[in-house]
């Protein structure tokens, strides 16, 4: 599944099929990315049921356990129409695996590459992991603790910055934005590079530049033209952070790393 995954994004990384739908007759990925996204709905739908099998609701095992759970007991009070139905979970769990693999392993690698580029903020991101947790497993509660390490991260995300058109968004109502009148409905595409990179935002957009989310006193500071993970609400900000501080930390906490020219 995990390669089934692999393989969709690497078809739909370029947002083609986004920008011009038009094109998807003429085009072979196409046909690739189809019959993917049908192979991976059977395999997770053969998942749910596996689960379901064994399903325990006194101790669930993970996500599908607590959906099929919340399902159960809303249809059991009487509830037919809620957004907890068989389709919506198989959909919930396929985008979990292909929303949520490929971004952090990239963004990982990308952060990697610049600490062995930069020893200098690998340096200091290592003291302060040893200074505030030492030998022991790096715990989600660290984060607030580590706020060097928790702007080398964003920085990294900025940068790297390899969604940087993601999935069409829908208009809420209607708007004027720079003498333009957008109607209600209409499909938007953002382009981030415009404000991740845009030099009225940033001190230096086009170098890694950590300090870019700390104060003078060094305090992590959350920037509203940070936007990696494209406009709108996203559950995907808070995990991916907590994904990528506890296995970057724990990566950097043993293995230091080096650029060899």
């Amino acid at each position: 599944m995990f390669r089934i995954a692999s393989d969709n994004n690497i078809v739909y990384a370029d947002s083609m099929y986004n920008m011009f739908p038009w094109l998807g007759p003429w085009i072979n990925n196409l046909t690739c990315l189809k019959k993917s996204m049908a192979d991976t709905k059977m395999e997770v739908t053969e998942l749910v049921r596996d689960l379901k099998e064994t399903l325990n609701p006194q101790m669930c095992r993970g996500f599908v356990d607590s959906f099929l759970v919340q399902k159960q007991i809303l249809e059991e009070s009487g509830n037919m129409d809620s957004l907890y139905h068989d389709n919506n979970q198989v959909f919930s769990v396929t985008n979990l695996f292909s929303a949520g693999t490929d971004t952090t392993g990239i963004t990982l690698r990308w952060g990697l590459l610049l600490m062995a580029k930069y020893p200098h903020i690998q340096d200091q991101v290592q003291e302060e992991i040893s200074r505030v947790i030492g030998s022991r497993q790096p715990l989600v509660e660290d984060r607030k603790n580590l706020p060097y390490t928790d702007a080398v991260i964003h920085e990294t995300q900025r940068l790297a910055n390899f969604v940087s058109m993601s999935i069409p968004h829908t208009t809420s109502r209607d708007v004027t934005f720079q003498g333009y009148f957008i109607k209600k409905g209409t499909s938007v595409i953002p382009l981030l590079t415009s404000v991740l990179q845009d030099d009225s935002e940033w001190e230096s957009p086009h170098t890694f530049n950590p300090s870019h989310f700390l104060d003078e006193q060094g305090l992590f500071v959350k920037m509203d033209a940070f936007m990696a993970f494209s406009a709108g609400i996203s559950c995907e900000v808070a995990l991916l952070g907590v994904e990528l501080q506890t296995c970057g930390s724990h990566t950097l906490q043993h293995t230091p790393l080096r650029h060899q020219s």
